[in-house]
């Protein structure tokens, strides 16, 4: 019924995503997890698993369990019908530049709400790409959510505006140009309760692309309480000669050896596994030139495994990405 009602609102600013849950033991696939904590504080903490789970404005209206078709489509109707006649609470504008497998986004937010959003209420700059009309076998519908990311807002006041880096890793559609990149602007209303969004925005792409690049610029791995080691890894900040540059991570359980330098040469990530929760966690490193123009990024992901694990047989397959 997702594609009936995205043909419903195809002339209304709506945008329909799916992210389908896997329920086999382990799941072989999940929701980006970005978007997945934010669907379930949609709901009391504990509440079991149920799906059809449909979310609007990041958690403001929920549905789960629809058994019919004709429940589901009123149910969700009554829901995207009340988002519109919502005010907006934010402005967005964004761009966008593809890097090899991921592509990065600068966003610039303007707070026009009563909210000071900040980490305190988990407020956040979240991408999502969206590759709509292709029928994924990860996917239920034509509107598959491929991959989200987020950059968190450590203090925005009602009135102020502030720019925000995100990075889309691992991005693998079958058409690049059919992509679409969404971004929104949401935070938590209240301790264990659903979250609000304020705004959303397609995003343009950029006039020109970033002279500075990451390589590698994704890593992944795996761990556990009783086997957490991970091997030393870097990635190598390329691009136009004499560019200097500074970097930042967006997670704690991240550090870099160095926050600053120039093109050739390399950043060395830490992860302090110990900082790690279960399940799957993503940071990103965000590089910029001195100048403030160009961007790149570096996203480590880990998954941490549940105990008791099974012993773990491990290759470390960092992902390159070729200039």
């Amino acid at each position: 019924m997702i594609n009936q009602l995205a043909e419903e609102y195809s002339n209304q600013p709506v945008v329909f995503l799916d992210y389908h849950y896997d329920m086999a033991v382990p799941p072989a696939y999940l929701p980006p997890q970005t978007r997945w904590d934010v669907i379930q504080a949609s709901v009391p903490p504990g509440t079991p698993l149920s799906l059809t789970w449909a979310v609007v404005d990041s958690g403001r209206r929920i549905h789960r369990g629809a058994e019919t078709t004709d429940v589901a489509l009123t149910e969700y109707r009554a829901m995207v019908n009340d988002a519109l006649l919502q005010p907006p609470k934010a402005e967005i504008n964004a761009v966008y530049w593809r890097e090899d497998d991921s592509v990065n986004i600068l966003a610039t937010v303007t707070n026009n709400s009563t909210i000071m959003l900040s980490t305190a209420n988990n407020a956040s700059v979240h991408a999502i790409a969206k590759e709509p009309g292709v029928q994924y076998p990860t996917h239920t519908t034509l509107h598959p959510g491929l991959n989200s990311a987020m950059a968190s807002i450590s203090n925005l006041a009602p009135g102020e505006t502030g720019s925000y880096f995100i990075t889309l890793p691992d991005l693998q559609p079958t058409d690049w140009e059919n992509l679409e990149f969404i971004v929104l602007v949401d935070y938590q209303t209240g301790l264990n309760l659903p979250y609000d969004q304020l705004q959303a925005a397609f995003a343009q792409p950029a006039p020109s692309p970033s002279s500075i690049f990451a390589q590698p610029n994704s890593f992944y791995f795996m761990v556990s309480e009783t086997e957490p080691f991970i091997p030393e890894f870097s990635s190598t900040i390329l691009g136009d000669p004499g560019v200097t540059w500074k970097a930042s991570v967006d997670k704690p359980w991240l550090t870099i050896d160095q926050a600053s330098g120039g093109i050739g040469d390399s950043i060395v990530p830490t992860v302090d596994t110990t900082a790690l929760t279960q399940g799957w966690q993503t940071a990103t490193i965000k590089v910029v030139d001195d100048a403030s123009i160009w961007q790149t990024g570096i996203t480590v992901t880990i998954f941490k495994m549940r105990e008791p694990a099974e012993a773990l047989s491990r290759k470390y397959l960092p992902i390159l990405s070729r200039p």
